[in-house]
């Protein structure tokens, strides 16, 4: 240090000048690097041109994927890396930085979207179905392969798709059969572009058509009905309005099926939701509608839904119904349809009442015939000696006897009684039906659904052989039953007609009575 030429202090100093990190490039607001391909691990080298490396550290921006990574490679290098999960474009930052200084800049990375499968994997199906691969990394060869072995491009083993199309299954495979696709795209200089993809399709045989729990007819009052279907792991989808079911639609009637355990109101089929880094969080299968049931016939059981509650008098509601198999979809995340049965067709006409009808069918005349209709909880004994008293005692009882017509049949004279009741509150009935010398037939008659048409024959009491005539034969045939004769050890007639005293049972009693009739005893002209 010298002042006014006096020099006070010298020595001899070395100034160290450290050029700071650089990438060297131009300062592109983003710089291309080389197309990534997703599935396939991606790494990129990048170098500290001409600054100081001592201490030198790599580092990503926030904005960088979570699946990249960058370290150091050497003395003045890093190598980005890592796996993209699916195709798109990512922008982000690098940083470079030690004590001389720090350097940042940002990079475009374009990755090349895997090839789609059409149907999605876990698709089941009847019959045959085309495969087809969907890419948007135009001028590529695809090759795949279905033995589940990963495709080689111009191997033996791996076929080329004709454009979009692969193959066609199922024309040598078993139903419950199965079989995996694997693809991968190749550019022209046979480089694989983006990862193998994958999917696995069942061949199955077409589910079983729905049945409901009540048959086509005719209903006096609203009524639930149930459908369901022998095939297991489908969802049955209904109309209401007579047009066919179909998926989607919004007449159909179906349940919706979800990811995550979340209802999901108003979601669309196949709709599928991502988060901002494109992953799936859940998938939508199937169409929610107010009133729409997914009915699960794994174990047998369905949900009922109401049929009829607007219907006028003589409408006719007609619902229609299709079953579909599905089934869980890991790729989707969630439940995925396959193939439907055929659509089957119920329809149910609104009546204020049903009709009963039928032939009673006889030996000789129709002469003291008796046709009565009686309430379901009415005692039988009650019910028997009521119709033979032709009394109508019971509350409820209702009177069908019409006009007979004669007609010849047989060995002997045999007549065909119509009868009809038209109007009849829908329930349980007994319907009581006698003659005098006859057997009265009593048997139950359903009119919650529909009309009935039910067909009598009477039987002579003590006519065992059903000849139409009561003679010694007869009174034979039931001794030797009641003996337990080989060969007797069943009456040719109903039990009703041997059974003389009406106690409900035969007995030795019912062959005393027999005899004696024949006979001709005093006291015993008739076994009514």
């Amino acid at each position: 240090v010298t002042v006014n030429g006096r020099t006070y202090y010298s020595d001899s100093f070395t100034v160290d000048f450290r050029k700071p990190p650089s990438f060297g490039y131009v300062d592109d607001p983003y710089e291309l690097l080389y197309n990534g391909s997703a599935g396939i691990e991606y790494y990129y080298r990048l170098t500290n041109w001409g600054g100081d490396p001592e201490g030198l550290t790599f580092s990503l921006g926030e904005d960088a994927p979570e699946w990249l990574t960058i370290e150091a490679d050497g003395v003045d290098m890093g190598t980005l890396r890592g796996t993209p999960p699916r195709g798109g474009t990512y922008r982000f930052t690098v940083v470079l930085e030690n004590a001389a200084g720090r350097a940042e800049h940002r990079f475009t990375l374009n990755v090349d979207a895997p090839i789609e499968i059409s149907p999605d994997s876990g698709y089941s199906f009847v019959g045959t179905i085309m495969v087809q691969f969907y890419s948007s990394n135009s001028g590529y060869e695809i090759w795949y392969t279905t033995d589940g072995s990963v495709p080689i491009r111009n191997s033996a083993t791996s076929a080329k798709a004709d454009g979009i199309w692969g193959p066609t299954l199922g024309a040598e495979m078993t139903d419950g059969q199965t079989v995996t696709v694997n693809a991968v795209q190749f550019d022209t200089n046979g480089n694989q572009i983006a990862g193998v993809v994958s999917a696995t399709y069942k061949k199955v045989a077409k589910p079983e058509a729905p049945t409901a729990s009540r048959p086509s007819g005719s209903f006096a009052e609203a009524f639930d009905l149930e459908l369901a279907c022998g095939t297991s792991e489908v969802v049955v989808l209904y109309t209401l309005d007579g047009s066919d079911p179909t998926v989607p639609t919004s007449g159909t009637h179906i349940r919706y099926c979800y990811s995550g355990g979340e209802e999901a109101e108003g979601a669309n089929l196949f709709t599928k939701e991502y988060d901002d880094e494109g992953n799936l969080i859940r998938s939508y299968n199937y169409k929610y509608e107010d009133g729409a049931f997914l009915y699960n016939h794994t174990n047998g059981s369905g949900y009922p839904f109401p049929v009829g509650e607007s219907a006028a008098d003589g409408e006719t509601v007609t619902v229609k119904a299709v079953a579909y198999q599905y089934s869980w979809n890991d790729a989707a995340n969630a439940y995925q349809l396959g193939i439907p049965s055929d659509v089957v067709t119920f329809t149910y006409t609104k009546t204020t009442g049903f009709s009963l009808t039928g032939t009673v069918t006889g030996w000789n005349n129709a002469e003291g015939l008796q046709v009565r209709l009686y309430p379901d909880d009415a005692d039988d004994a009650a019910i028997k000696a009521d119709v033979k008293k032709a009394a109508g005692e019971i509350a409820g009882a209702l009177d069908g006897t019409t006009a007979d017509t004669i007609t010849a049949d047989g060995d002997g004279k045999r007549y065909h009684q119509n009868f009809g009741f038209e109007g009849v509150t829908p329930g349980f009935y007994k319907l009581a039906v006698y003659k005098p010398g006859h057997a009265v037939s009593l048997v139950t008659v359903d009119l919650t659904v529909s009309s009935q048409t039910k067909n009598i024959e009477m039987w002579l009491l003590g006519d065992i052989d059903g000849n139409g005539a009561v003679k010694s034969w007869d009174s034979v045939l039931l001794a030797r039953y009641l003996a337990k004769w080989s060969g007797y050890e069943t009456l040719p007639c109903p039990l009703e007609v041997a059974d003389i005293d009406g106690n409900g049972v035969v007995k030795s009693w019912d062959s005393v009575l027999l005899a004696r009739y024949l006979a001709k005893w005093s006291g015993y002209e008739t076994l009514d």
